[in-house]
């Protein structure tokens, strides 16, 4: 029973970990890519059903394209929110 308890947890954080990651990568690249092209502002979009409160709040907040969300992220996935922000989000950026 414990072997099956640490199996089914590894399994749900892997999924975790990696949706974490993808979020953090293409928002990263989207902001890259946004900044290379000249676009000027971010637009904060929840995806999820049941976001953070710190992320519902967010959502349709647009910031310059170099400037930080009132968290203090630069996007969705950014390592300085850390693990409480990062876990598992689902959000994006919109680019303008």
């Amino acid at each position: 029973a414990v072997k099956n308890l640490f199996l089914l947890a590894v399994t749900v954080w892997a999924a975790r970990q990696a949706v974490s990651a993808v979020t953090s990568a293409a928002s990263f690249g989207a902001n890259e890519a946004a900044n290379a092209g000249g676009l000027r502002t971010k637009t904060w979009r929840v995806n999820s059903k049941n976001p953070r409160d710190e992320h519902a709040a967010l959502n349709g907040v647009t910031v310059g394209i170099r400037d930080r969300f009132p968290t203090g992220m630069r996007w969705p996935g950014d390592p300085v929110g850390g693990a409480e922000n990062n876990a598992n989000c689902l959000c994006s950026v919109v680019f303008g």
